[in-house]
């Protein structure tokens, strides 16, 4: 196995097909870019990944934080290559048991953007077509994702970011309709329609009906249903194929926890 480790480069050039973060519809965007990371490694898996790039993007973005608009001095654009040029089609680039859409931005090159300030040293990185047997196409590179440490998430950060991503289940049985509806709410993360749908998962199993109810999460279940699922049974949702394939961390059922609803 070979390995690269590159010191810090500064170029600008023209950055293509980063939507994650560039959303105009002028496809360039011109940065000023640090080239952070770049490892190589043997080829991986079916699509024969064989390195990852870490770039610092030094310009200025702005989205919504908290219903306030908040400017971030710089992003980050992770890039995966592969040994082949893969058919055309859409992919994943997976971020330890997070899926993120990748933009082809070279014939062997895959793209996806990231906000966050700071990043996890050591996380696993993979490529993945989007879809049907994305996960049997998921190709893990050998090499970790290496941070320099004025860009590593503290352990008190990771922690910090656990707990703001981990769901909470409220179960309400409406005795007009002999149903229980389970909501699914996380602290940082609303519900909402669109393209893909929202698919609560119990257990490994999808639950047909499922979609939002105010910010949350949610799917109707008969009684029976509900009386055949397990104590303590795991509950994910899944945005369509792209965002929460693995959707840690889970919450997990309290049957226990049902809230009576006479009307």
């Amino acid at each position: 196995m070979s390995m690269k480790w590159q010191a810090v480069v500064l170029v600008t050039y023209v950055l293509i097909g980063v939507n994650t973060l560039h959303p105009q519809s002028n496809a360039e965007v011109r940065g000023t870019v640090e080239l952070l990371v770049e490892e190589t490694s043997n080829p991986s898996g079916p699509l024969g990944v064989v390195s990852y790039r870490l770039e610092k993007i030094n310009r200025n973005y702005t989205r919504t934080v908290d219903g306030e608009p908040t400017t971030f001095p710089y992003s980050f654009s992770l890039r995966i290559q592969t040994q082949d040029v893969l058919p055309q089609g859409t992919y994943l680039i997976w971020i330890n048991n997070s899926a993120h859409a990748a933009s082809r931005v070279s014939l062997k090159e895959f793209a996806t953007g990231i906000l966050d300030q700071k990043l996890f040293d050591g996380a696993v990185l993979a490529l993945a077509t989007a879809g049907e047997g994305d996960l049997e196409s998921k190709s893990t590179l050998s090499v970790l994702l290496k941070v320099p440490e004025a860009y590593r998430k503290s352990p008190e950060e990771i922690q910090a970011d656990l707990v703001a991503r981990t769901p909470t289940v409220r179960l309400e049985k409406h005795l007009a309709t002999n149903a229980v509806i389970l909501y699914l709410s996380f602290p940082n993360r609303k519900c909402r329609e669109g393209a893909f749908p929202n698919i609560i998962i119990i257990d490994g199993k999808q639950m047909p009906g499922s979609g939002c109810r105010g910010d949350a999460f949610s799917v109707a279940l008969s009684i029976e249903e509900f009386n055949q699922l397990r104590q303590g049974a795991e509950v994910r949702v899944n945005r369509g194929f792209v965002v929460d394939r693995i959707s840690p961390p889970a919450a997990y059922l309290d049957k226990s926890q049902v809230v009576t609803i006479n009307r």
